[in-house]
């Protein structure tokens, strides 16, 4: 039985876009490209990956992920590979990044520099911090501005996962005005969510800085980049309201827990945001 995650998404954007009562040149408009793109893209040409996502979540948004991951694995021209790569990550699509890198090596007979950062990514994402994470990234010299500003977020991880605050904070200063010079719009966005995961954190928990961190938090959940940040911005959310709004913090811990249901691994946060529900409602 022929599925979203199994069908053409050309095809299947086309017939979405047919029964709608919106025109193509209608749709590009309010996506923010023009409508040559959208044609392009749709009769089987490639075009710039942001764009690619920016039609699937306005004309397909419930599907945007199983979409998306077919978009990758049909295959992905070298510009468009850090944006691929970077959007796997973001939405835990290990595996995907896994075959994307195996492609890469079958087309090109060797790794890609690319390619070997994010290899490097998957096998550190569990120690970001350690000795062996922090020489890793020596050995990476960037060859461009997306690139040197991933290496610098991997470098704040660094920081932040040792503790050292006070440097992350310096750090993420340099990291956005990297960011800026980006032309890419989907890395400029992820690259900022990769920095706001961290600051939500440390302006709540370290400075204690609740304005800052609900500003962060909002930011994330505005991104919508995946579920696993908006768990992290509505888990923020609902701790900065504890001592200030019953109603407002028990509202994002039930947010929290409804997205929390579907990772049945995750058990142990659910038992937590449970307890700090109970903490809350005692209080």
């Amino acid at each position: 039985m022929e599925t979203v995650a199994t069908r053409d998404i050309r095809i299947h954007l086309k017939e979405l876009i047919k029964s709608s009562d919106e025109k193509q040149n209608v749709i590009a408009a309010k996506i923010g490209i023009s409508e040559g793109y959208l044609s392009k893209f749709l009769s089987g040409k490639e075009i710039n990956f942001w764009m690619v996502r920016e039609i699937i979540r306005y004309v397909d948004p419930e599907n945007e992920t199983a979409l998306m991951e077919q978009h990758c694995l049909t295959g992905v021209k070298k510009k468009n590979y850090a944006s691929a790569l970077e959007y796997c990550y973001t939405k835990q699509l290990y595996s995907v990044i896994e075959a994307l890198i195996s492609a890469q090596i079958e087309r090109d007979g060797k790794y890609d520099l690319w390619s070997n950062i994010y290899r490097f990514i998957l096998n550190s994402r569990f120690s970001f911090g350690n000795i062996e994470y922090t020489e890793g990234l020596k050995k990476f010299s960037p060859s461009c501005d997306e690139m040197r500003t991933l290496l610098s977020i991997l470098e704040m991880y660094g920081y932040f996962y040792n503790g050292r605050y006070e440097i992350t904070l310096y750090h993420i200063r340099s990291i956005r005005s990297l960011i800026k010079n980006l032309s890419d719009p989907f890395l400029k966005i992820a690259f900022t969510a990769r920095i706001e995961e961290v600051l939500v954190n440390i302006y709540l928990k370290q400075n204690n800085d609740v304005n800052k961190a609900r500003e962060a938090a909002f930011s994330l959940l505005e991104k919508d980049l995946s579920i696993n940040l908006n768990m992290t911005a509505l888990y923020i959310l609902a701790l900065s309201y504890m001592n200030e709004s019953y109603c407002h913090s028990y509202r994002y811990y039930l947010r929290c827990l409804n997205l929390l249901a579907n990772f049945p691994d995750r058990s142990e946060e659910m038992v937590q945001n449970k307890e700090e529900i109970a903490i809350l409602q005692y209080y």
